[in-house]
């Protein structure tokens, strides 16, 4: 238990840990969590239908898709939710992620850890149907991220102008 224990605790990490994107554009206290943003990716695979799933005429595997969203950025508990306008290699930071998921892994059942790094390189490689999939949603998560911050601010600017009319 105290492997699994362990391996939990990373996943607390990335649950405190603010995207660091965000951070150079909205307040702190706006700004979500790298596990806010894995279960807004991994929210997508409970939504699709069997159609949204198709890939080049094959049906993803909605389970490894929700999987693969999970694990995705849980190598950010120890290196940090790195950006590509941080001054490290796209090489540099596979390599960090990489010992990160290893790491992390290396606390658990030796099967699970296999079956956790894989999902993690498969997404890395970004070449299977699943792996595809949780890229697009990766990006759509973050997209929607931005509309749902414009619209909050948008309706803060909205009702101080309103106050200030009204005062």
């Amino acid at each position: 238990m105290d492997g699994i224990a362990a391996f939990l605790a990373f996943g607390r990490k990335v649950k405190k840990l603010k995207r660091a994107g965000w951070l150079r554009y909205v307040h702190p206290s706006n700004v979500e969590s790298v596990a806010d943003h894995s279960f807004g990716v991994s929210l997508h695979f409970l939504a699709f239908s069997d159609s949204d799933l198709e890939v080049n005429g094959r049906i993803a595997d909605r389970n490894r898709c929700t999987m693969m969203a999970i694990v995705h950025d849980l190598a950010e508990s120890i290196v940090g939710d790195i950006t590509p306008l941080d001054p490290i290699s796209p090489e540099e930071k596979e390599e960090k992620e990489r010992n990160a998921i290893q790491t992390i892994c290396s606390s658990i059942d030796p099967a699970r850890a296999k079956e956790v790094i894989e999902l993690w390189e498969e997404y890395e490689r970004g070449e299977t149907p699943e792996a595809m999939l949780v890229k697009d949603a990766d990006k759509f998560d973050m997209i929607s991220q931005v509309v749902s911050s414009l619209i909050g601010i948008a309706t803060i600017r909205t009702t101080q102008q309103k106050l200030n009319y009204t005062i």
